[in-house]
């Protein structure tokens, strides 16, 4: 997870490098004579349709990397449809995260630091973190908690 994590962090890099790159282009060409922009609007509609898809290709594979650490991590207790209504989600009480009211009683910051450093009923631990994930990561599932909402 932790490999996928910088690859991620690495491609939403060049997405910023190369929204730089039109940015600098799209500056260049308004100071530019008339026979310089024609060739600079093709210039620029070519960076720029490769930085949508790069972008394109970003969220892909953070939704694809959601789906897998959802599916290793989370599914045994929160289920697939997040209701909880599992074996081990009955047992340790997991809340039903289809539920408005429910997700109305947790911040983002809360649900960040319950992957990140789990939870714990006094001395019990309820759910155990989400080790070796990436901030991006956690923030990806927390993203998916909330797509359940109804």
């Amino acid at each position: 997870m932790a490999k996928k994590g910088k690859y991620l962090a690495i491609h939403v890099k060049i997405s910023y490098f190369y929204a730089i790159i039109v940015l600098a282009v799209i500056m260049n060409n308004a100071m530019a004579t008339t026979e310089t922009k024609k060739s600079n609007v093709m210039n620029t509609s070519k960076l720029f349709a490769t930085s949508l898809a790069l972008i394109a290709a970003t969220a892909a594979l953070s939704a694809a990397e959601v789906k897998e650490t959802w599916e290793k991590s989370c599914i045994k207790c929160h289920g697939a449809d997040g209701k909880g209504d599992t074996k081990l989600g009955k047992k340790v009480e997991v809340k039903d995260f289809t539920d408005a009211k429910y997700q109305e009683t947790f911040t983002d910051d809360k649900a960040f630091k319950t992957i990140k450093e789990g939870l714990k009923d006094g001395e019990k631990a309820k759910m155990k973190p989400l080790e070796g994930a990436t901030d991006e990561e956690i923030k990806a599932l927390i993203k998916q908690v909330r797509s359940f909402k109804k």
